[in-house]
């Protein structure tokens, strides 16, 4: 069964709780979750794009999981395709 949400944030609301995690990938993202929803708060972001390179066809300068929180506002003209 697949599992639909607006955002992935939403997929563990309570960033306390846990599942197995053997890569990290639930703290990985709660650490997102948290620095997006501070800029939000803070009034620097409406909303955010999280962005991923992988591997260096696709713009990977630094070769460890990472992500990129790019801050938006309605009308900053910045176009991700």
């Amino acid at each position: 069964q697949k599992l639909f949400t607006s955002s992935f944030w939403n997929l563990y609301p309570n960033t306390s709780q846990r599942m197995s995690d053997v890569w990290g990938f639930t703290s990985f993202f709660a650490g997102e979750k948290s620095v997006s929803l501070k800029l939000i708060e803070q009034g620097k972001a409406e909303g955010v794009n999280v962005l991923s390179n992988n591997e260096k066809v696709a713009g990977q300068v630094v070769f460890h999981t990472h992500v990129h929180i790019i801050p938006r506002k309605k009308g900053d003209g910045l176009k991700i395709v």
